[in-house]
């Protein structure tokens, strides 16, 4: 049992270091993609190349602690009493506020692209036109995922609130 209790600690530790690592990691990979993949031609040949190093970092960081969430799931499920430690009413509570948040960051963003796209429309007639579905469609992605795991993180660090968990049940 005390092994079990430590194990526990030592994930609960973990997880906020995980988070960040993902948040950053995911970031730089799709900052970086973003950027080298919409902006290539306009992009000066040093600050093109600084954007695919972030992306090649970005994405072996994303692809390591995908690798460690393995680790980590395959402890649990080997340790099912595990589960009920970690996902609890109020880590439920959290990961839905969370995704409600990121659901509004992805409207927020979509509706200020489905702006810029009308402007862009009516006020600029460049040659080469970056604003692409493409690009806008890569980018809600991005802010909506990050945006759910910052709300998490967030959230997370608050104190638990007694009428928050009575309210939910």
């Amino acid at each position: 049992m005390n092994e079990e209790l430590a194990t526990l600690a030592i994930i609960e530790k973990k997880r906020r270091i995980y988070l960040i690592g993902i948040i950053l990691s995911f970031s730089a990979w799709m900052i970086g993609w973003i950027m080298t993949y919409h902006f290539e031609a306009i992009l000066p040949n040093f600050i093109y190349k600084t954007f695919g190093v972030m992306l090649i970092l970005g994405a072996i960081g994303w692809a390591g602690l995908s690798l460690y969430l393995l680790k980590i799931n395959t402890l649990v499920k080997n340790n099912p009493s595990f589960c009920k430690y970690l996902n609890d009413e109020r880590t439920k509570i959290l990961r839905l506020k969370a995704m409600s948040y990121g659901f509004v960051a992805s409207i927020t963003i979509g509706c200020l692209f489905f702006a810029a796209g009308f402007i862009n429309d009516a006020f600029f007639t460049i040659d080469a036109n970056y604003f692409t579905a493409g690009f806008a469609g890569h980018t809600i992605m991005y802010i909506t995922l990050v945006s759910s795991w910052i709300a998490y993180f967030m959230l997370d660090e608050q104190e638990p609130d007694e009428n928050e968990l009575d309210e939910a049940v």
